[in-house]
């Protein structure tokens, strides 16, 4: 999993590989995000600690099993 950070943005790039689109589930809540996928087969649960506090809305893409989540920093936070 990579965290990269630029400025007051934020990308976590988190390799699922065997989970469907629809089983994957992101929270993000102040200074975390979790990522939580699960399957047949597969079960994957990740508690990240963010430097800062982050919007609770966010962008999320998922292809040939590489999860990308794009945040914001909160402000003021």
């Amino acid at each position: 999993m990579d965290v990269i950070y630029e400025g007051d943005r934020l990308a976590v790039i988190a390799e699922l590989s065997g989970a469907d689109n629809k089983d994957i589930e992101t929270f993000a809540a102040g200074k975390k995000l979790t990522i939580s996928a699960r399957n047949s087969t597969h079960k994957y649960h990740k508690e990240i600690e963010l430097d800062y506090s982050v919007k609770d809305e966010f962008e999320t893409t998922y292809r040939n099993g590489i999860l990308e989540i794009k945040l914001v920093r909160a402000k003021g936070k």
